[in-house]
């Protein structure tokens, strides 16, 4: 698969005023205080662009959105580092082209969502769910700062490309973000099916491999939860000139369990999940395809000051190999919009 994303710089503007508005009109009032130690500012989200590395993911994103801030209490935390009893969660989702807002917490001398264990993290990707790209703040009334006031007015996202780059056929599988643990150095050779060359992982039969599947671009560690057992897909190639195959098993083993950070204590923005995987005995050709589901930050609803009783509910999001996740991929730099993983079992080719 080729990369999924580029930067994005998501707008984000905010006004100031003193009590509730009904539907986030953004004509209305913009600054409510809770109690003496909450106030709220409404941010009036603005859409950003998104575009992918690809022709072909670029025509495909319908890009959706997901905003998250998330207030620690450090001040009143039991043992300086655990939240305190004030700790609260702020999101709101929304579609490319329509207008989205949300209430913070923020105060006359400011609050860092890049400081004392507060956060500030946008997500966009496909419809179907595909993260793309993940982003922290940055950026506050163009200025490069992460204190948000209540006199504040805009703020802007930097985003990091998710990447997956399986390494094209005939191309050095050194950096390839799929890699089997003991392949032999080399190039990948090149299946052509349906008039395309994909990229061919070898592996014996009857026999079990380690592998690594490598995700890069999380901005940093704890950017997402998992929510959800991880999903691996197999599926026999049945193709002219190749045999098919079946393989016994493929496990992700290590994963966080589901509520869980994913990206806890990942090196250079990459978070590698282990893999391993059986053969059987009949030789051929299987597509191997992974779907892990996460949360922006946490699972905790998003705290909705127009109701306290009804939380803002997280989106579901997958960190999977492609948009079309199940084609396969053709590797980096093709264009390619799959994640399906090509292994060769054994003597695959049909003679």
């Amino acid at each position: 698969m080729a990369p999924l994303a580029v930067l994005l710089a998501g707008a984000v503007a905010l006004g100031a005023c003193y009590d509730i508005p009904a539907g986030g009109d953004p004509g209305g009032p913009q600054v409510i205080i809770i109690d003496d130690d909450t106030v709220l500012v409404n941010l009036s989200i603005a859409n950003g662009r998104s575009r992918a590395l690809t022709e072909g993911m670029a025509r495909m994103a319908d890009e959706r959105y997901e905003v998250v801030f998330y207030y620690h209490d450090m001040e009143n935390s039991p043992d300086g580092t655990e939240a305190g009893p004030g700790a609260q969660v702020f999101r709101t989702s929304w579609n490319f082209g329509e207008q989205a807002s949300l209430w913070v917490k923020t105060s006359v001398t400011g609050i860092d969502y890049d400081d004392d264990g507060n956060y500030a993290i946008i997500f966009t990707g496909h419809s179907n769910g595909t993260l793309l790209a993940a982003g922290a703040l940055s950026r506050v009334d163009g200025i490069q700062d992460t204190v948000i006031f209540d006199t504040s007015r805009t703020v802007t996202f930097a985003m990091t490309a998710l990447t997956n780059d399986i390494f094209a056929a005939d191309a050095s599988p050194a950096e390839s973000t799929f890699r089997i643990s003991g392949s032999a150095p080399g190039v990948f050779p090149a299946a052509t099916i349906d008039g395309f060359d994909y990229p061919v992982f070898e592996l014996p039969l009857s026999h079990t491999a380690q592998a690594q599947y490598i995700i890069k671009g999380l901005p940093f560690p704890g950017v997402a939860r998992t929510t959800a057992d991880a999903e691996i897909t197999r599926r026999a190639i049945m193709a002219p000139g190749f045999k098919t195959a079946s393989i016994d098993s493929a496990d992700f083993t290590g994963l966080p369990a589901p509520g869980q950070f994913l990206a806890e204590g990942a090196v250079n923005e990459e978070v590698i999940f282990n893999v391993e995987i059986t053969t059987l005995h009949i030789p051929g050709l299987i597509a191997l395809s992974f779907k892990i589901p996460v949360h922006a930050w946490s699972s905790s609803p998003g705290f909705n000051p127009l109701d306290p009783n009804v939380g803002v509910q997280p989106g579901t999001w997958f960190i999977q190999g492609g948009i079309n996740n199940t084609v396969l991929d053709q590797g980096v730099y093709m264009q390619s919009i799959g994640g399906a993983i090509l292994l060769g079992i054994g003597d695959y080719r049909d003679p």
